[in-house]
């Protein structure tokens, strides 16, 4: 249906690349920004399980169809000419305002979003200036945030390793370590621990190769899950991509 799928991408556009221009030269952000307030938000509001499968898809379309040969930073993005620039340069442009939002929370993200419309309407923007309005609103510093994501080319990839849980006669204590493997990001990574009947979340940061995690329960731990709501932009592992057709070519 039009009205529930490529219309709200259009009326988007007319606030982002044809209200707010886009400075091409240092990156095409609006179709990414677009996507991920139509789009995405048609299906978030529709469900927390409906936006998690959109972040997903973004995440599966990556690993199948952006080769690390042909991976590129976002600043190098103008226009979709082959499923790997689609990817990119819309997928993983949505995943970069999703984090950004998480960051910074949903009353200063949309607030900054008014901002860049106040002071860039008719006018070029970039990425700097949503980096600079997220600044001011959050009073926390974006700039680096943007920078490893718009100029950097591929993404972090993630995994556990030495797991062990121990019951000390009270209490599970369950440990393992959150890996990425090299360029390091720079991550606000959520773990979660399932045990019998209930999830623990907490979120960890990653600035190197590893950091430890540690959950204690009194209920009987089944698993440590890295990034369980794909809120994170990074390069899946083929256990987390089912076969496809995609993935064969």
């Amino acid at each position: 249906d039009l009205i529930e799928t490529s219309l709200g991408h259009e009326v988007a556009h007319a606030w982002w690349g044809n209200g707010v221009l886009v400075d091409y030269e240092k990156g095409n952000w609006s179709e990414g920004l677009t996507s991920y307030v139509a789009d995405y938000l048609y299906e978030e509001r529709s469900s927390p399980e409906e936006g998690r499968a959109y972040r997903l898809k973004i995440l599966r379309d990556y690993a199948t169809l952006v080769p690390l040969e042909e991976d590129f930073p976002l600043k190098s993005f103008v226009s979709r000419v082959n499923p790997a620039t689609r990817v990119v340069g819309y997928g993983k442009a949505a995943m970069v305002f999703h984090m950004a939002r998480r960051l910074i929370g949903d009353r200063a993200f949309w607030e900054s979003l008014r901002q860049v419309v106040k002071e860039k309407l008719f006018e070029r923007a970039s990425w700097n200036d949503f980096a600079m309005a997220m600044t001011r609103v959050s009073g926390r510093d974006l700039t680096p945030f943007f920078e490893q994501w718009i100029s950097r080319p591929g993404s972090p990839g993630l995994a556990l390793e030495d797991q062990e849980a121990k019951w000390d006669g009270k209490a599970w204590e369950i440990s393992g370590q959150v890996i990425q493997k090299a360029p390091f990001y720079d991550l606000n990574v959520p773990v979660r621990l399932e045990a019998q009947g209930e999830n623990i979340d907490m979120n960890v940061l990653l600035t190197s190769r590893a950091v430890p995690v540690t959950f204690r329960t009194e209920r009987r731990p089944s698993r440590l899950v890295v990034d369980p709501e794909a809120d994170l932009f990074r390069r899946l592992d083929p256990s987390e991509v089912p076969p496809a057709v995609n993935g064969i070519k």
